[in-house]
């Protein structure tokens, strides 16, 4: 026997094997939900986001203004941004090795980035909310001057 609830008028529309699954209201389920909302009204994540987002966006900006003949476009929101390579600001065509270059110096520094886009020549970044002022300040700062190492010797 098959024990369901909701109205009889939809619960007998249903054909045999078109309505059930356990994940969805789950006890489960229904206390992550429960818990990810109270994060949102207790921690407010958004303000974090934005936050974290306006000094990566500024931090990348003026490296950008440092930089402006290899960065074509610095764009994101909240923590996810990026910095385009480019061979040149003229025709913005794409510089992924540059971009790998980057990448690679920051990785011996400590600090891991993406490269990312269609033609691999964004330097994307992506960190945790709980990421302290301390450690954002030293990931741009090792990210500042992997561009500058990168920039001097393509």
């Amino acid at each position: 026997m098959v024990a369901a609830t909701g109205m009889s008028l939809i619960m007998a529309s249903v054909e045999p094997g078109g309505l059930g699954g356990t994940f969805g209201g789950n006890p489960v389920a229904c206390a992550a939900a429960l818990a990810v909302l109270q994060v949102f009204e207790e921690d407010d994540p958004l303000s974090r986001a934005n936050a974290i987002g306006g000094r990566v966006m500024a931090a990348m900006r003026e490296i950008q203004e440092n930089h402006p003949d290899v960065i074509g476009d610095v764009r994101g929101r909240g923590p996810m941004t990026a910095m385009e390579l480019v061979e040149d600001p003229e025709s913005r065509a794409p510089d992924k090795e540059r971009a790998a270059k980057v990448a690679e110096n920051a990785l011996q520094s400590g600090l891991m980035l993406l490269t990312a886009g269609q033609y691999g020549n964004m330097i994307r970044t992506l960190m945790p909310f709980p990421i302290t002022h301390d450690e954002l300040e030293e990931g741009l700062s090792i990210l500042a001057r992997a561009m500058a190492e990168t920039a001097s010797h393509p």
